[in-house]
């Protein structure tokens, strides 16, 4: 497979079936050290005139630890004939186990990264009581 870059400016999608039926692949670490998991919940949009993407990742993910201590995360779209393979990356944990070596997929270092972690809610957070960390959105 391919792998193409599309310019944030040029993507065209349905959001709806982006992530309820497609599905993409959060991947957050180093090419020795990473963890990924499947996300088919968050938000695609324009802030402050800039592209952003928000997803939520339960505290008890293995693959948190990975994007609180990287700089970045990625997410990748696949085909329709990956569908199995992103099924097994987000239902198996990757803590005891190489779970991507289970899979047809490869890991590829990210040429470019535009998005980091920036907000987490507290343990405590509930429905209507949020708090968000300053944030600065970066130099164009």
């Amino acid at each position: 497979m391919n792998m193409r870059t599309i310019s944030p400016g040029n993507l065209v999608l349905k959001p709806m079936d982006l992530w309820k039926d497609q599905w993409l692949l959060l991947t957050s670490g180093t090419m020795d050290d990473c963890n990924m998991m499947t996300v088919a919940w968050g938000s695609i949009g324009c802030m402050w005139n800039r592209p952003f993407v928000q997803v939520v990742v339960r505290p008890q993910r293995h693959t948190l630890k990975y994007i609180e201590n990287s700089s970045c995360f990625t997410l990748c779209g696949f085909p329709p004939e990956y569908r199995d393979a992103l099924k097994h990356l987000g239902t198996v944990s990757g803590k005891d186990r190489d779970k991507l070596s289970e899979t047809r997929l490869t890991l590829r270092p990210s040429e470019r990264c535009f998005l980091r972690p920036t907000t987490r809610l507290p343990s405590s957070w509930s429905a209507g009581r949020y708090t968000a960390s300053p944030w600065t959105p970066p130099a164009s």
